[in-house]
């Protein structure tokens, strides 16, 4: 099936599940490209995800056209290969400082970060070009991942750079989530915001 749904040109949302019982049969899902939606759950005895290679290749077969990312998995991920030379090859991409150029909206949940997963985030994504950015109760390393997040943001108001995010939502536990949103004019107005 994982391979009859790689076939498939047309094909431009998925949902997948990673687990440990399903690994053989999805590796035929790593020839799935140009999605602009997806959406990835992973169990979390599975294993280390950043040495799985399905998402990482499904991502990277669709980094000029992807537009909406959900990401749960309890471990520390790099979304795409650490090796550049194991990229696919994107005419889009190629001459852009970031990896997914077409992404909008992104989800990250309960997923733990260290620098070298925290530079892969940053190297593919632009945060400050998405519209929709959600954080769901995540995991060790958030707070690093913050601080880089809003050295981020004060460089885009150092130079000038427009900043598209509208909507921010934060669930900090099961029953507690924060959203901001529009989110309107400098970076450090926003950040000055979002901590009330």
């Amino acid at each position: 099936m994982a391979q009859s749904l790689a076939s498939q040109d047309k094909l431009q949302a998925l949902r997948l599940t990673l687990e440990k019982s399903d690994e053989d049969a999805l590796m035929g899902m790593t020839e799935v490209k140009n999605l602009r939606h997806l959406s990835v759950g992973h169990i979390p005895w599975y294993g280390a995800a950043s040495d799985w290679p399905v998402l990482q290749s499904i991502i990277s077969r669709s980094r000029s056209t992807l537009r909406t990312l959900e990401i749960t998995t309890d471990e520390r991920i790099s979304i795409l290969p650490d090796n550049p030379e194991k990229l696919i090859v994107d005419q889009h991409t190629s001459s852009e400082k970031h990896d997914l150029v077409a992404l909008r909206s992104l989800t990250l949940s309960d997923i733990s970060f260290d620098k070298t997963s925290i530079q892969s985030w940053l190297k593919a994504i632009d945060f400050m070009r998405l519209n929709d950015l959600t954080f769901d109760n995540l995991g060790k390393g958030q707070t690093l991942f913050f601080e880089q997040l809003a050295n981020v943001a004060s460089t885009c108001y150092n130079s000038a750079t427009q900043v598209s995010l509208s909507t921010l939502t934060m669930r900090m536990s099961s029953n507690h989530a924060r959203s901001y949103g529009p989110v309107s004019g400098t970076p450090l107005e926003a950040q000055s915001k979002n901590r009330d």
